[in-house]
Parts: C-alpha cells; sequence; structure tokens
C-alpha cells in the first residue's frame, strides 16, 4: 500500500512553511458512551484514520457557514465541538493553518463574528461582488450587512466607488486609501480592533488570494483550505460503538439489507481487527491524534503543532551512462517512472543505459552527488561525469551513502 502521510497528501500546494495546528475533539469517546480507555480498546488495532481536504468559504451567503465558523471556534477554545457540521462524519480532528488557529484562539466568537460580517459590508460598498455567487447574502446576513453599511457608509461613499473611472489610475489610488482608511476607522468602531490580515483590504477583489494568504490557508473565491480526520458511520460503528440496534438500522437504510445478531457479532468480531489502511487514511495523523487523546487528562491539551514545510520533497536519483563507460549522468526525478533515460537519449550519439537508480530525501541529494564528484565532472558535462566501477558501485550502495551521509 502507498505511504500516504499528511506530509505528502496536503501541504504541497497551500500549506508550507505554515505550521498547521491540528486540534481534536478530546471527547469522542463519549458520542459512544465509552470511557477513555475502553474508546482506546476498540480501536487499538487502527493504524490510520481517513483524512480530506475541505474548503470553508467565508463569503456567507448561507448562515450555515458562519455556524462553522462558530463551530471552529468552539472547537478551538473549549476543546469540543457543540455540532458536527464540518462533515456528516464522525469527526476526529481538524487540521489548521497556525495563522488561522491563532485567530479563532484569540479573539472571542463576537469579535470574529463582527470581523467577518464588517467585511462583508464594507466590501459590498467599495466592491461589487455579487456576482461571485448565484445567489444573496442570506436573509439574518444580509440584515446585519446592511445595518452596518447604514449607520457606518455613506451613499455618497457607495456611489463614488461604483461610478469611478477605472482608466484613471490615479484617481483609483486615492478611492483606494478612502477605503482603507474609511473600513480601519469603522473597524475600530463597529468591532473595536483592526480586521485580521486575510480581510485588511476592502477593495481586494473577493475571488482572488494575496500571496501572503498561504499563511491563512486560503485560495480563491474568499476560501479556507482545511483537513478533517474522521471515522466514517459504518467505522464507528462497527468499531467503536458496536451497538446492534444502530447497526442493524444502519445496514437497512444504507446497505438494504438486515442482519440478525449472529452476523452481527462475527461484523464486530472482524472489524476489531480493522486497521483503516485506506487510499485515503493518513498513518502520522492517526499515531498523533492517539498520543494526544491519551494524554489529555494529563496534560490538558487538544492540540498539537505540525512541523513547518511538510511538502513531500522525496524522488529518485538516477544514473544513465553512455554504453562505452565514458560518462555518467548523475540526475534527479520527482517520478520513479519517469522517462528520463529517453529524454536524456535525445542528442546524444552513444546509447544510454540506467546503472543506477535510489529513492532520495530531496533534490538535494543531487547537489551533494555533483560537489562529491565534481573533480570528475565531464568538460562541459554538466551533469556529467566521468564515474569508474568503483563510484558506480558506491553511489548504489545504502551503506556507503548512508556512511557519507547522502540520503
Amino acid at each position: 500500500m502507498e505511504d500516504r502521510t499528511i506530509s505528502n497528501v496536503y501541504f504541497g500546494a497551500h500549506f508550507k512553511e505554515v505550521k498547521p495546528k491540528v486540534v481534536i475533539d478530546p471527547f469522542i469517546h463519549d458520542q459512544a458512551n465509552l470511557t477513555r480507555k475502553e474508546f482506546i480498546d476498540r480501536t487499538q488495532y487502527v493504524k490510520a484514520i481517513r483524512t480530506t481536504e475541505i474548503k470553508l468559504n467565508f463569503y456567507f451567503d448561507d448562515i450555515q457557514k458562519l455556524r462553522i465558523f462558530e463551530s471552529l471556534h468552539h472547537l478551538v477554545n473549549r476543546n469540543s465541538l457543540p455540532t458536527n457540521n464540518l462533515t456528516e462524519h464522525h469527526l476526529f480532528a481538524v487540521t489548521l493553518p497556525n495563522k488561522l488557529y491563532t485567530w479563532l484562539k484569540n479573539v472571542s466568537i463576537s469579535t470574529m463574528t463582527k470581523q467577518l460580517i464588517h467585511w462583508h459590508a464594507a466590501a459590498y460598498v467599495f466592491y461589487e461582488f455579487y456576482d461571485l455567487i448565484s445567489t444573496k447574502y442570506d436573509a439574518l446576513i444580509e440584515e446585519e450587512v446592511n445595518h452596518i453599511q447604514k449607520k457606518y457608509y455613506s451613499d455618497e461613499l457607495y456611489y463614488m466607488f461604483r461610478n469611478h473611472d477605472e482608466d484613471n489610475w490615479t484617481k483609483y489610488k486615492e478611492y483606494a486609501e478612502i477605503a482603507r482608511n474609511k473600513y480601519l476607522d469603522v473597524s475600530n468602531k463597529f468591532v473595536g480592533c483592526a480586521p485580521p490580515e486575510f480581510i485588511n483590504d476592502p477593495i481586494r477583489p473577493p475571488d482572488r488570494s494575496h500571496p501572503d494568504d498561504h499563511e491563512w490557508g486560503i485560495i480563491p473565491h474568499c476560501t479556507f483550505s482545511m483537513l478533517i480526520s474522521y471515522f466514517t458511520e459504518r467505522d464507528w460503528l462497527e468499531i467503536v460503538s458496536q451497538d446492534n440496534k444502530m447497526t442493524r438500522e444502519f445496514y437497512k437504510s444504507k446497505i438494504g439489507s438486515s442482519r440478525t445478531n449472529e452476523e452481527l457479532k462475527e461484523i464486530f468480531a472482524n472489524a476489531k481487527y480493522d486497521t483503516l489502511e485506506r487510499a485515503e487514511s493518513d498513518y502520522e495523523l492517526w499515531e498523533k491524534w492517539k498520543h494526544t487523546f491519551e494524554n489529555y487528562p494529563q496534560r490538558n491539551s487538544n492540540t498539537f503543532t505540525l512541523i513547518a514545510d511538510r511538502a513531500d520533497n522525496r524522488g529518485y536519483i538516477y544514473l544513465h551512462q553512455t554504453k562505452s563507460g565514458s560518462a555518467t549522468k548523475i540526475g534527479w526525478t520527482a517520478n520513479e517512472s519517469d522517462q528520463r533515460l529517453s529524454g536524456n537519449q535525445t542528442g546524444n550519439h552513444e546509447k544510454l543505459v540506467e546503472v543506477g537508480k535510489f529513492l532520495a530525501s530531496s533534490k538535494k541529494t543531487e547537489a551533494v552527488l555533483h560537489k562529491l564528484f565534481e573533480h570528475k565532472r565531464a568538460r562541459n558535462g554538466g551533469e556529467w561525469y566521468k564515474l569508474n566501477k568503483d563510484d558506480i558501485e558506491n553511489i548504489n550502495d545504502k551503506k556507503w551513502r548512508s556512511s557519507n551521509n547522502i540520503f
């Protein structure tokens, strides 16, 4: 099975170098009326947990989106989820960018709500973006937005931005400065503080993200990207709760067939040894979740931090040699099946053969080998070297590489 961890699943595109914080529900055992020890015993054979990316939009055309933010705030500050509206499954943990986590941790739920709603009001005054969605605000959100607009933003300001000449750059910069100053002024009056970084500019087009937004896990269209780790309903029933009635109802409604008590007994017995090693499962996150869950009574902490820059940088060092043995290329590829041999063959009058390949921790391994064999670099040869048989054997020998700190 492919080694699928949080490193190579998630932190390449949006979360590189953001020190993501994982927040667990330390009281998840209560959902099955089990003690902490009983829950640990039921899941003792589990080796990985289902983990997937979700996107949370902070354009509140639906009041439910605000409710999700409120649930996240509750999880971060009160160590539990009041309602599970992030997923229909049994939620074990949420992985958040550190800046998003810190914002949720450091502000009250009232401040968080005011900051988000005020951004909606100001963004509509200074930048028309109803075309971002197919429907208008939720009625409750719209009422709040209208209140802020009427109390703090004049109609004159609204029409000034609707009718300005977009081709007049000087005038636009002047209006932009007016918008930002007004936004900050109203933030201090309405919210009592400045806005968070990800909504600090009321005239930024909401369908685009700023280069610094990656620290918040933000991608275009007002969207946070985050991870959830969970058990499906079937995982939960068969491995954790082992409730005859609920499991029977699940099979009848979801699977379309009923189960006898004997059949359920066999199902529970088999599920006991289910490791949950699936294509979408994460091994590392499960181990750290388990450690945090088990030690919660002593540590009273439901979070742990993942190391920065978890992008999977692994690849393969390959050795391509001319048939005569006169030159050997030391190269790197991210994909083991990459057809570099045929590519390197192009323009080379001698036939090339692959004389070595091994898994490398990162592209830096290639640079280390290049430096080590610099004295044997072929003239004007780029990545081509005059390596002898011993050199080739050494590079292919894991023990030799380890003794020379080549990983």
